[in-house]
């Protein structure tokens, strides 16, 4: 059997980068500039480490064993142990998965594309049903960035709240907090109980929650209106 060394380095590097970017879509991470650049070395350091195996058997099994937990090192912020603990099992747990399934279907080429989709899928439907499961109802700290100045609020997450706008989940915030330097994206129409109805829209340069004194950082659009509370969040933040 042929094996192509340059075929065996590009498809490493890509398994990498979507598994790496699949993490994040799990924690509902946006992917900023900075970090789309940190996934690519990462992916870049996986396909080196693949040179260990030409060196000597050792290197090549030493890499096995931890190069996951450096190529998440790489990837993500070390700013909390238990989500970093979280994010390198996750690795393992999809590199082994893809491992299964290949050895014991001997996938190749399209195949193994589709086996790697079946893992994401299951992966991406378990994670949507303990987050629904687990994560509604409940209030949130959120932190709203604009330019110079950071708004603090108590945010309750609202299981009717489901409006979409640009692929983005839009949060109703308490008209009080209305700061002048949010830009605006124009009207959005959403549906309510009422109907359909035109609402401003703002585009933050931040949007951080706090989920288990982790800190996430969303990409959404926010509307300003009468509220009780601080702000509604979207169900979509969950999933």
């Amino acid at each position: 059997m042929v094996i192509y060394i340059d075929l065996v380095f590009i498809t490493n590097f890509f398994i990498n980068f979507i598994f790496i970017s699949f993490i994040y879509l799990l924690f509902n991470d946006k992917i900023t500039k900075k970090i789309f650049i940190r996934i690519i070395i990462s992916s870049v350091v996986s396909t080196l480490f693949l040179f260990a195996f030409l060196l000597n058997v050792f290197f090549y099994n030493l890499f096995k064993i931890l190069g996951g937990m450096i190529l998440v090192l790489i990837s993500f912020r070390l700013a909390n142990p238990r989500k970093y603990f979280i994010q390198t099992s996750i690795y393992y747990c999809l590199e082994l998965s893809l491992i299964g399934i290949v050895q014991s279907f001997h996938m190749q080429g399209l195949f193994l594309f589709l086996g790697i989709l079946l893992i994401l899928f299951l992966f991406l439907f378990q994670n949507q049903k303990r987050l629904i499961t687990n994560t509604l109802n409940y209030y949130y700290e959120v932190i709203i960035v604009c330019l110079n100045k950071n708004i603090k609020l108590n945010g309750f997450v609202d299981t009717g709240n489901k409006s979409m706008s640009m692929g983005k989940p839009i949060i109703f915030v308490n008209k009080k907090y209305f700061n002048k330097q949010l830009k605006s994206v124009g009207l959005v129409y959403v549906r309510t109980v009422g109907g359909t109805i035109a609402i401003e829209c703002f585009n933050p340069n931040d949007f951080i929650i706090c989920v288990d004194k982790i800190k996430l950082h969303k990409d959404v659009l926010i509307a300003f209106t009468d509220l009780s509370c601080d702000c509604l969040l979207n169900v979509n933040l969950f999933v």
